[in-house]
């Protein structure tokens, strides 16, 4: 995504440049008539509108990437505090029976393997987007 944008910028600079190279007569050009300066108009213009469409949808990228990344952040902020809850329940529970404490760790190790397919997933996702 990021190096499909860095070529968009690349494009709108070398508009830039080429129009600049244009904007003066070279030698032995006839003379600007009033079609070439509506068309140059034109042409500044919608180079104008492209600059403004590729800063549009930066910014637009930009504010998805940081939804999705606090989504994300959230969303495994939330479950390592489980976990942590989870962690400290056991630390208080030591005095239970074996059996009790095996549920109790694999209910944890489960947790932990959801959260790393869920990481995973949204990982893909994002690239995919991207």
């Amino acid at each position: 995504m990021f190096r499909r944008t860095i070529g968009l910028l690349d494009e709108s600079r070398e508009l830039i440049h080429g129009s600049a190279q244009h904007d003066s007569p070279a030698e032995g050009q006839a003379p600007k008539t009033a079609a070439t300066g509506l068309m140059e108009d034109e042409s500044l213009q919608l180079r104008q509108h492209l600059l403004d469409v590729t800063r549009c949808l930066l910014t637009i990228n930009e504010a998805e990437h940081r939804r999705i990344g606090g989504a994300l952040q959230d969303q495994l902020l939330q479950t390592l505090i489980g976990i942590h809850i989870r962690l400290l329940a056991l630390s208080k529970q030591v005095t239970l029976n074996g059996s009790d404490m095996n549920k109790q760790i694999a209910s944890t190790r489960r947790l932990m393997r959801e959260s790393w397919s869920t990481l995973q997933r949204t990982t893909r996702a994002v690239a995919a987007k991207t």
